[in-house]
């Protein structure tokens, strides 16, 4: 007579027979109802010594990725904590002037109260620096958030109005499809600056005008580059004709800079106008559509010597000259986050050609990512700006065609407020601290923007 095998109580632990490992897999072998029920046990149980070794590895796996997991972003979040507490301690608070208020305050396109502008307040402890405010209209606050942070060059692109708008003004976007008939030159550029430019000269003799930034640096002219969109030629032609009918409120009082015909002299204003973009020579140097010359053109600093020694480019027809970095001259390296010397030699070429012409140079197209290439980048531009001719003089001082013409360069700058919290000191100690840039930039890829003051 066989033995049957004894009946096992599977809710009791202490089950003689459950010690058994060998009987314990006979039941799991056989029973495919006691696998499933056990299967929840084996995992919380996490058997490490399951005498299948993949099987014992899997168990920790179980256990240790979660936490690693968890611990990681941990740290990820304080290191984040750490670094912003850092850069808010660090960063240098916001002057309050007129122009916090009015960006406090703002609310779209003719929000901004300019009745009260204060000459001595509207931009008190704001230092012009060459900065170019890039596609400006698309700052939260336009205009006014470039010259809160100092910048001494601004953007807007511009496009005729449809004919069935109901707008006869330039329309501002990137694209067309994004404009809107409240977003105009006018009413983001032109009325602003001619209520502030009109504030700031209250009392003031028509041979001294003052610049937006008069109660730190009066006689600091501000650029403002129009960048035409129009691609056919009738259309840019138009764009040049409602420019100068809306020019004129500007024209009347004394604030655009202008090229005197009679004396061959560039007589800076608290305002320059200058045309980039499909914008060409034969625009500018036409007398129907810049009548007055006080529209200039953005020289293509790759192309100012088209001809060989002589150029067409000069301060009667331009007060800049720009092109792009990525194309003209090359990436920089993304992993030193350096332009080679051949680049910065092709640099200096380039800029060395347009002082010659009394002409400033700006980079377009330079690198917003990573952090550590694009500040990099920033420091090399500041290292090839002469501190000692940038000033670019405004008022009744007419500035002849001498070897820099008023000014030498601007930095293109998209993210202003990571501009803002560094110290642009653009003096000759910095020249050539390559040390200095060299840490700068390693910091600057571990902790973030704003560490090198």
């Amino acid at each position: 007579m066989g033995s049957s095998s004894p009946s096992v109580d599977l809710d009791d632990p202490d089950a003689p027979l459950l010690r058994s490992r060998s009987y314990f897999y006979h039941i799991m072998a056989v029973k495919a109802s006691l696998r499933q029920r056990f299967l929840g046990l084996l995992r919380c149980r996490a058997d490490l010594s399951h005498p299948v070794k993949k099987k014992r590895v899997t168990y920790r796996l179980v256990i240790f990725l979660p936490l690693l997991a968890l611990l990681t972003f941990a740290l990820v979040i304080l290191y984040y904590a750490v670094a912003f507490s850092i850069l808010r301690v660090v960063q240098p608070p916001a002057p309050r002037n007129g122009l916090q208020d009015i960006m406090d305050h703002w609310k779209g396109p003719g929000s901004a109260d300019l009745s009260n502008i204060d000459r001595y307040t509207f931009a008190a402890g704001v230092k012009p620096i060459p900065c170019h405010s890039h596609n400006d209209y698309s700052q939260r606050v336009p205009l006014f958030q470039g010259l809160s942070v100092g910048c001494t060059s601004t953007e807007a692109d511009v496009y005729l109005p449809a004919v069935q708008s109901h707008t006869t003004d330039l329309l501002i976007a990137h694209k067309r499809g994004a404009t809107t008939s409240s977003r105009t030159l006018r009413s983001l550029y032109l009325d602003p600056l001619l209520a502030i430019l009109t504030a700031v000269n209250v009392g003031s003799a028509d041979s001294a005008k003052h610049g937006v930034y008069s109660s730190t640096q009066s006689n600091q002219t501000l650029r403002l580059l129009i960048d035409v969109k129009e691609t056919r030629s009738i259309r840019i032609a138009s764009t040049f004709y409602l420019l100068q009918q809306q020019l004129q409120p500007l024209r009347q009082a004394g604030y655009l800079t202008t090229y005197n015909t009679s004396t061959s002299t560039l007589v800076m204003r608290p305002l320059t106008i200058i045309m980039t973009g499909s914008a060409e020579l034969s625009h500018i140097t036409n007398h129907t559509l810049n009548p007055f010359h006080d529209v200039f053109l953005d020289a293509p600093l790759h192309d100012l010597y088209p001809s060989g020694a002589e150029s067409p480019y000069n301060i009667s027809n331009s007060c800049m000259a720009s092109t792009s970095l990525a194309t003209r001259v090359g990436k920089p390296n993304m992993l030193t986050g350096k332009l080679s010397k051949s680049q910065l030699a092709k640099i200096d070429e380039q800029v060395a050609g347009a002082r010659k012409l009394g002409l400033g140079a700006r980079y377009w197209g330079t690198p917003t990512w990573p952090v550590g290439v694009r500040s990099g980048i920033w420091w090399e531009m500041l290292t090839r700006v002469d501190p000692t001719s940038w000033l670019g003089d405004a008022g009744d001082v007419d500035t002849e065609a001498t070897e820099d013409g008023g000014s030498t360069g601007w930095v293109n700058v998209d993210d202003l407020e990571v501009f803002r919290r560094w110290d642009w000191d653009t003096g000759a100690g910095r020249r050539g601290t390559s040390t200095l840039l060299d840490w700068c930039w390693f910091l600057g890829r571990i902790i973030g923007d704003g560490v090198c003051r």
